[in-house]
């Protein structure tokens, strides 16, 4: 008897190229220029491209290889001809690629379940699957894995519409978009023109009742000396079918009984019982549906030195349905130090610590001496580069008085060290100070929690480099940023975009606006008195070296006397074994670690604080802005000082504060006497708080005085920083709602580390308001029963039936229309709710591409309203999109309707 049998064509067929700017297939649809539910293949049919001779370009074949490599590439066009006016955003194109699947039954099925389709896609942004003789005429696009991350989890899709009896015919569609920062420039690799190059593999798997151990995602920590250096393991997991319960995880007999180990499931604080080796958790809420992976993190709790060479556990999980119950066991590898001291070689710790939920690893360097710490050293690396890549810790020289740490970013790409990749850097040096800080064999190696950091990083790791020092540059003491650039739109300019020939400019103004957090030009007002050393190859092929000239011409153009630096390295290329650790960086770095980083750094004259979200800026020379008057608009605070008067002019700002130090009696703001409370009778720990409050300052001394909790403002790309486990609730008994859950939570893994629980609305409602405090929460669908509570109960400018909604006195009635928006959280202003609205399917699908997965460059503000035209005509086919104002009201600056 046979079993299920997979067929996939070697023939491609091909369509392409169009000019598309980087990140634009989130808005396009991934089959433009052709409309899928209605589409009939013709090979002859021939489409408008601007980047062919003649304006034409028609259908035509390539071939995989046998492990189902693809090339892709277009000779015809003039590339080089398009490159000399455009540059690079030229060779940014888009192609549709077809081919067919066929999926033949065994003669006689042994169960009534069909596979799982097990995909794997690289470097590619999405793909679909539709019956030869379709039903539905919506197609669902799934991501692909445009990175080539490695340790993906395994993405398991439901084939749509199999038969049983005889073989199904797919044709499947693929979106290949040739990105620079993804395939670089050809003419590096000695061609002249871009060749798309993507790996497309499927296989089938049965669908068993069970639950399966996902060992390239399992997460543990080196010990040294015998000790954990970390506090937590991570075991991956995926359900085979079925919603499992995770029960409880205790050491096998051959363990030791030195350790103990106390499972901690997704962030909620366990209620512990002791047995004799171990302290064991019970959470009934916590579960896997059908398909998903997660990390389960596991807490260590150490008891004794531990030496041996696996670590092995019991995990129980159990089936919800029929209460049956699976007992994985997994095993670890251990990698074990006998000590860092005096080994001159020594290079990098990997050690663990827990991040919104999820088992995360570093790696920390350590210092050769423990006499005399010094301030740490944050390293960033470059995207797509993984910390256990050999190369990079090996290109960072130890310190003889600073700890270095290497922080993933979540992933290889992360977010490009913006966001949940910047709070991870942090994490992972607040990690390491507590590691030290709580084992008495490392108490003499600790960090000062207080220190200040340099930060220094390569290619995007040099772009992250100049986005932290920015964004908190009093927690930085310099900086050294290499091979930066500047932001995305200007490594690869948008001028090739099609949404550009169609949108509305006052809407482009406030949609690109919503990026404005990501653009370190914006921001270099606050590195005035960072000590900053960039360093640029000369030959550099990968990011031009005009990108850190213009960096430090920003900063000295913000103040000519800035101690900031250019060491461009003449003939040198993008990557360079030294580029860290040269002769000059190594006498730069030794510079600043040599002060005192106990005395307050000296302020110019005159200097300028400039935010956007003030959740995700640190303050300048003491002064914070807290809250906007505009969101979505750029703040800023200009402070002077003559003698012992600081003036303070505001832009954009409500609220801003300030420490109380010594040297501050007074200010002005705004021309405005302010007075600075008496240092005796301020309970604020140091910090005065100044809000607007009817066109004039106010300024509170105590905690109660202090401005209620701000929202959470700017992009939606902001709830990757959620600080726990994202929420997806969705419809109950609704599998598209489920398709969608299942895809966010396979890209928020993938692409980020970030887990994810998904709950039906009628389960989420026998949760209280309360029960959602910490959490951020992606409400999927109109008719959620969850959703409706909310907003009757925190009701805001969106009203939503199942097939309309409104925003304000606008009615949004078209099929295939729909809005993604933020909200007010049921019972923590400081965390983000999420609405994914539609009026049809059609519609939940084209915003569900928008977070397939959230990338840095795709224009995002709290609020879309999406339609079937952009299909064609991308941003320039949306019907809205925005701001809300400071308290969640229409914003008549940032916000639009068409």
């Amino acid at each position: 008897m046979q079993d299920w049998q997979l067929e996939l064509s070697t023939v491609w067929d091909v369509l392409g190229p169009f000019p598309i700017s980087a990140r634009e297939q989130h808005f396009l649809s991934p089959s433009f220029p052709i409309d899928l539910s209605s589409y009939q293949y013709h090979p002859g049919s021939t489409w408008p491209s601007s980047l062919a001779d003649g304006g034409q370009v028609s259908w035509k074949s390539v071939n995989s290889t046998a492990d189902g490599r693809i090339l892709v590439s277009h000779p015809d066009i003039r590339w080089e001809s398009l490159r000399s006016t455009e540059g690079w955003a030229a060779l940014q194109h888009h192609n549709v690629l077809r081919t067919t699947l066929k999926i033949t039954p065994p003669t006689a099925p042994k169960q009534s379940l069909a596979p799982w389709l097990v995909c794997s896609l690289k470097k590619v942004s999405f793909f679909t699957l539709i019956r030869e003789t379709s039903h539905s005429p919506t197609p669902e696009w799934h991501p692909g894995n445009i990175y080539s991350l490695p340790n993906a989890p395994r993405q398991l899709l439901e084939l749509p519409e199999l038969s049983f009896t005889e073989p199904t015919i797919y044709h499947i569609y693929v979106s290949g978009d040739y990105e620079i920062r993804l395939f670089g420039d050809p003419t590096v690799y000695g061609r002249q023109h871009p060749i798309l190059d993507i790996d497309v593999e499927f296989s089938l798997a049965p669908r068993q009742n069970t639950v399966a151990l996902f060992p390239t995602l399992h997460v543990v920590c080196d010990f040294v000396q015998g000790w954990a250096f970390g506090s937590v393991v991570g075991i991956g997991i995926q359900s085979l079918n079925g919603e499992w319960k995770v029960l409880s995880v205790t050491s096998t007999p051959e363990s030791t009984s030195a350790v103990s180990i106390c499972a901690i499931y997704f962030l909620q604080i366990p209620t512990c019982s002791h047995v004799p080796q171990f302290s064991l958790t019970l959470l009934d809420k916590s579960f896997l549906v059908s398909s998903q992976t997660r990390i389960v993190p596991i807490l260590l709790n150490q008891r004794a030195a531990f030496e041996k060479e696996e670590l092995s556990m019991m995990v129980t999980v159990m089936n919800t349905k029929d209460s049956s119950q699976i007992v994985l066991m997994p095993t670890l590898s251990i990698r074990h130090w006998n000590s860092w001291e005096d080994v001159a070689e020594f290079k990098a710790i990997r050690a663990t610590y827990l991040l919104a939920g999820t088992p995360t690893m570093y790696l920390a360097i350590p210092p050769l001496f423990h006499t005399t710490p010094q301030p740490p050293i944050i390293a960033l690396h470059g995207a797509g580069v993984e910390i256990s890549q050999s190369f990079w810790p090996a290109s960072l020289l130890r310190q003889p008085h600073s700890w270095i740490v290497c922080p993933s970013g979540r992933t290889s790409w992360g977010l490009d060290w913006h966001g949940p990749s910047t709070n991870d850097a942090w994490g992972s040096l607040a990690a390491l100070t507590s590691t030290l800080s709580m084992n008495d064999l490392w108490s003499q190696w600790k960090i000062n929690e207080s220190s200040r950091v340099v930060v220094i990083g390569h290619s995007n790791g040099g772009q992250g480099t100049w986005y932290m020092a920015a964004r908190h540059p009093d927690r930085v003491l310099a900086a050294v940023p290499a091979a930066a650039y500047i932001k995305s739109q200007q490594y690869v300019p948008l001028s090739m975009s099609r949404g550009s020939h169609f949108i509305d400019p006052s809407h482009a103004g406030i949609l690109f606006a919503s990026l404005a957090p990501d653009d370190n030009d914006l921001f270099m007002s606050n590195l005035v008195d960072t000590q900053i050393m960039a360093i640029h190859g000369g030959a550099d092929e990968n990011v031009p070296t005009w990108h850190s000239r213009e960096l430090v011409g920003l900063v000295k153009s913000w103040n000519p006397n800035a101690n900031v630096t250019l060491v461009e390295e003449v003939g040198q290329p993008h990557w360079y074994p030294n580029v860290l650790s040269s002769d000059h960086v190594q006498a730069f770095i030794s510079s600043v670690l040599n002060l005192d980083d106990t005395t307050v750094r000296e302020s110019s004259e005159c200097f300028t604080l400039t935010v956007l979200n003030p959740d995700e800026s640190g303050s300048l020379h003491g002064f914070s802005i807290r809250e906007v008057n505009l969101p979505g608009r750029l703040a800023r605070l200009s402070i002077s000082r003559n003698d012992d008067i600081w003036a303070v002019k505001t832009r954009n700002v409500h609220t801003f504060s300030v420490k109380t130090l010594s040297f501050i009696d007074s200010i002005t703001v705004d021309g405005l006497m302010v007075t600075i409370p008496d240092r005796s009778s301020n309970s604020t720990g140091g910090e005065v708080w100044i809000r607007l409050v009817e066109g004039s300052w106010k300024v509170s001394n105590l905690v109660f005085f202090r401005p209620p909790a701000n929202r959470p403002i700017g992009s939606i790309s902001r709830i990757l920083s959620s600080s726990s486990p994202i929420q997806l609730i969705m419809p109950s008994a609704d599998p598209h709602a489920l398709s969608i859950a299942r895809r966010l939570a396979h890209v928020l893994l993938l692409y980020f580390q970030i887990d994810t629980v998904i709950t039906p609305d009628f389960e989420a409602l026998q949760k209280t308001d309360a029960d959602y405090y910490g959490d951020d929460i992606i409400i999927i669908g109109s008719s959620n029963a969850f959703g409706s509570r909310l907003l009757s109960s925190r009701p805001g400018l969106v009203k939503i039936s199942p097939h309309n909604f409104t925003v304000g006195y606008r009615a949004f009635t078209y099929p295939s229309q729909g809005i993604i928006f933020n909200h007010p959280h049921p019972s923590n202003s400081n965390r983000m709710v999420i609405f994914m609205c539609a009026n049809d399917i059609d519609g939940l699908e084209r915003l569900s591409r928008l977070l397939l997965p959230i990338r840095t460059g795709v224009p995002l503000p709290e609020f879309l309203i999406t339609s079937k035209e952009a299909d064609t005509t991308g941003i320039g086919g949306l019907s809205g999109g925005g701001f809300w104002d400071r308290t969640w009201g229409w914003s008549e600056e940032m916000a639009w309707l068409n």
